[in-house]
């Protein structure tokens, strides 16, 4: 149940965060804090304003370099509106969730971070007999307003958005072997069969561009993958392996989790 501070159905969250991260050139810690204000309009509609204060320290190791401003805050506000439509919450066989937003990034908020994120995601579930067709697609774009470290920018790779392609391996500026850029498209396809003892089998689907322009004939940052994976449906939601195989390159990529990565 959602605890309202009003009769009018608003709702209060706060969410410290602390992460650490260990990769080849660098370390990278985040630590940081949202304040959220929520709106619920009815049960499939709700909108928010979020304030959320971040600060990334990137520390090199011996030997490496990076180009990139590697530590500073960014202060900024998410104002987004969502509708989720969907049966179910952890597997969705139906219904649709739609989630458009805008963040704005430094100026008066102060910061070393300053710029405009604008960027929309919809999920489409589809029955047929006990199966499911899901599909994801996002697209966004961030533009510097006054100066904007490389880490806020987009990235794709990975079991959450390209499968069968590295974490954050696709893109026009890099930290070390991270690739970023200001403009994204990713889309997913999923296929997913139940079979019988609370398992299923999924096939899949994904594309994902990261460039700093809109040229998908030229460029190098257009990438495709496909491959098979299997769900255990446990009590706490679906336990997930997934091989992915790249299309536009020869990669491969073994994955395992908890959830449908949409």
């Amino acid at each position: 149940m959602i605890p309202y501070v009003s009769p009018w159905r608003f709702s209060i969250s706060v969410l410290p965060f602390l992460w650490h991260e260990e990769q080849e050139g660098f370390t990278r810690q985040t630590r940081g804090n949202e304040f959220r204000l929520s709106k619920l309009f009815t049960e499939n509609i709700q909108f928010s304003i979020a304030n959320q204060y971040k600060y990334v320290d990137l520390r090199l190791k011996p030997g490496e370099t990076l180009s990139d401003t590697i530590r500073g805050v960014t202060n900024s506000m998410r104002f987004q509106l969502m509708f989720d439509y969907r049966k179910e919450f952890f597997n969705p066989h139906k219904g649709y969730y739609l989630l458009p937003f805008i963040e704005y990034a430094g100026g008066f908020f102060g910061g070393a971070n300053h710029f405009v994120r604008l960027e929309t995601e919809v999920r489409l579930f589809i029955p047929v007999y006990n199966h499911t067709i899901a599909q994801r697609f996002r697209i966004g774009t961030i533009r510097p307003t006054d100066g904007c470290a490389l880490y806020e920018k987009y990235f794709l790779g990975g079991q959450y958005s390209l499968r069968g392609y590295s974490d954050k391996s696709i893109g026009p500026d890099s930290i070390a072997d991270e690739k970023y850029g200001e403009i994204m498209a990713n889309y997913n396809l999923e296929l997913r069969i139940s079979l019988p003892l609370d398992f299923g089998l999924v096939g899949f689907f994904d594309v994902g561009y990261v460039d700093n322009e809109i040229n998908l004939i030229r460029s190098d940052y257009f990438k495709a993958s496909s491959g098979v994976g299997l769900r255990y449906y446990s009590p706490i939601g679906p336990v997930r392996m997934d091989i992915g195989f790249g299309l536009t390159d020869p990669n491969r990529e073994l994955y395992l989790g908890i959830y449908h990565i949409f």
